[in-house]
């Protein structure tokens, strides 16, 4: 067992217990690991001096095609703070780019926090596996928790800055096995350049690259991996992930494990005609450009929260909670656990925004309880969007809770988005839109509502004791079989009217029919003040059916009529009717009293007239 200094420490620290072989003084050059070896370092808090570091080494361990193992001693937890330039690296396994050439393996046995605030390079990767051949891949192993806080600030005029904390490329594996946390700050000061930053990166070529992240065995309420305050700052295009993945041929598999929590990612642009992105995960990103090759899976085994992404720009600004681009492959996100997706915002003359977005064939899986709310962007804002080909399916044969705020958008054949509100405290509240082949594809079973908030084209439409629950805004055009017959508990439409103009409405497409079964249909319609009038006769379009050749019973609908001052008080009076133009809410019209004491004259009037006949 070696034990091999490779810092210099601060005067304080000098204690008769460090000044032993290996350890550094004040006045010796600076030095690393870098030889095949065991290496002992004793837990503490150290200062790292960079500036006779050279420019290709890692500050802690750098191993070349080596074999390095290093145990924390005298304690668990080794604290680094660095505070003048350095070198790109920190932990770092690495072999070459031929195929034949064995990869470096490096462990790191004990807890490790790492603070720079002094990085000032064009390619920050502290935490850095790449390359591996000849049967042995890059590998780089920290058993216990990783604490990574960083700050990259440099001049790169018409180049990118980046900063990728925790980085594997090209055949290479990454295993945190420990509570993972991380921060960091990505900042191109030339007013030509280019930033992206992201906590967690794969850039995968010809060889399969993997990442593991966190544990299982905490609590089941702690946070295992926390990647946060993820921030890009550039003149020009701007570019923030908390997990980003890029391949092509070859695939990359990251598998986060514990509770995971991504939260406050932004990507600032400062120059109009350039873009700022952000995105919680991002699965599919090509690097030098939006539309790029996923071939490769994401997995998060437990809960996963992803909040307040924003991307901030005076031009075009795109912000996603989760992305899915699989150009060149099968590109798949998959959320086994609960997860909640809020906050995501763009914000520039031309903004984006989405909870989940899959395109060009990725695949975005949420197996657990869904919650999305509050996403917002200038020009196009939605909860769940396909486009080419994109897939997302949300509760597909489960049965959990989801709550979605937003609309849903379905672009271009072959995208499609899967939806199963399947209990009584699951909606979706929003508008759906489908165009050029895509379909939305949303089943309503055991009280699971759809609220539509705004005009809704929808294909596929399911109704097993659900609820569409139609806005006096609103409106939905189907054009299939709208099938109503329930099995176990009525199916019920909502419609919400102010006027006999203002209602919520269903209009049924040439293609569409209507499929009632034996329990009948609930028909709640909920009226507005100006129907208080009960002496004028109203007559209200619920459904309409004049584009479909389909003719309705009003006897297959059981209807309730109610006030929508909040008292829930019944109209009475009010009942349905159905012709070759749809359903109808009918109310006919109970004469005014003075109308009635005309109508009793005029009979008192016939009566007298037919007793003078008869007795002449």
């Amino acid at each position: 067992m070696k034990t091999y200094g490779y810092l210099k420490l601060p005067a304080i620290a000098l204690t008769s217990t460090l000044l032993c072989s290996g350890i550094l003084l004040a006045n010796d050059p600076f030095k690393h690991i870098h030889q095949s070896g065991e290496y002992e370092i004793k837990a503490g808090t150290y200062n790292a001096d960079t500036s006779t570091a050279p420019t290709d080494a890692a500050i802690l361990v750098g191993g070349k095609g080596t074999d390095i193992t290093v145990n924390v001693v005298d304690g668990d937890t080794v604290t680094l703070h660095v505070t003048t330039p350095l070198p790109n690296k920190i932990l770092d396994a690495y072999g070459d780019s031929s195929p034949s050439t064995p990869g470096g393996k490096v462990e790191w046995n004990g807890n490790l926090n790492l603070y720079v605030t002094a990085a000032n390079t064009s390619l920050f990767t502290p935490i850095w596996a790449v390359h591996g051949g000849g049967g042995v891949q890059s590998s780089l192993t920290i058993n216990g928790d990783l604490k990574l806080e960083t700050s990259n600030s440099f001049d790169r005029a018409g180049g990118r800055v980046w900063s990728l904390l925790v980085m594997a490329e090209e055949g290479a594996s990454i295993s945190l096995n420990g509570k993972v946390d991380l921060s960091g700050t990505s900042t191109n000061t030339s007013s030509t350049g280019t930033a992206l930053s992201a906590g967690v990166a794969t850039d995968v070529w010809d060889r399969a690259t993997d990442i593991s992240l966190g544990t299982n065995t905490l609590d089941p309420l702690d946070i295992a991996v926390r990647i946060h305050g993820i921030e890009s700052y550039a003149a020009r295009t701007s570019e923030a992930y908390g997990i980003y993945a890029e391949s092509s041929p070859a695939s990359y598999t990251i598998n986060v494990k514990g509770n995971t929590v991504i939260e406050n990612i932004s990507a600032t642009s400062g120059s109009p005609g350039f873009t700022a992105r952000a995105a919680g995960v991002a699965s599919g990103i090509e690097k030098y450009g939006w539309e790029g090759y996923g071939k490769g899976t994401i997995d998060f085994q437990s809960n996963l929260t992803i909040r307040d992404i924003v991307a901030t720009g005076p031009s075009q600004a795109m912000a996603y909670g989760i992305y899915a681009n699989s150009v060149d492959g099968n590109s798949i996100v998959n959320a086994h656990g609960k997860t909640v997706i809020e906050n995501i915002v763009a914000s520039g003359a031309s903004g984006f925004a989405s909870g989940a977005f899959a395109e060009f064939g990725g695949i975005i899986n949420f197996n657990n309880d869904l919650t999305i709310s509050n996403i917002s962007a200038p020009s196009e804002a939605y909860a769940l969007t396909v486009w080419d080909g994109g897939t997302i399916n949300v509760n597909v044969d489960t049965n959990n809770n989801v709550k979605i705020d937003g609309d849903l958008q379905a672009w271009d054949s072959g995208s499609n988005i899967y939806v199963e509100l399947t209990n009584a405290s699951s909606y979706l509240r929003g508008a759906v839109s489908e165009g050029d082949g895509g379909k939305v594809n949303l089943s309503l079973t055991d009280g699971g509502t759809w609220y539509v908030t705004a005009h809704s084209t929808i294909n596929e439409l399911y109704i097993n004791g659900g609820v569409v629950d139609v806005a006096r805004t609103a409106s939905i055009y189907y054009d299939n079989t709208l099938d109503l017959a329930s099995s176990s508990e009525a199916s019920t439409l909502a419609f919400h009217a102010d006027t006999e103009t203002n209602v919520g409405q269903i209009i049924l497409g040439t293609n569409a029919d209507v499929t009632v079964g034996a329990l009948g249909a609930q028909v709640k319609v909920t009226l507005g003040g100006l129907f208080a009038d009960d002496s004028i006769e109203y007559s209200i379009l619920l459904i309409n059916t004049s584009g479909s050749g389909v003719t309705l019973n009003a006897g297959d609908f059981n209807a309730t009529f109610v006030w929508s001052g909040g008292s829930g008080a019944v109209y009475d009076g009010w009942y349905l009717f159905a012709d070759s133009s749809g359903l109808y809410a009918r109310y006919d019209a109970i004469p005014e009293p003075s109308t009635w004491l005309l109508l009793g004259a005029g009979v008192a009037v016939v009566i007298v007239f037919r007793r003078r006949r008869k007795n002449q």
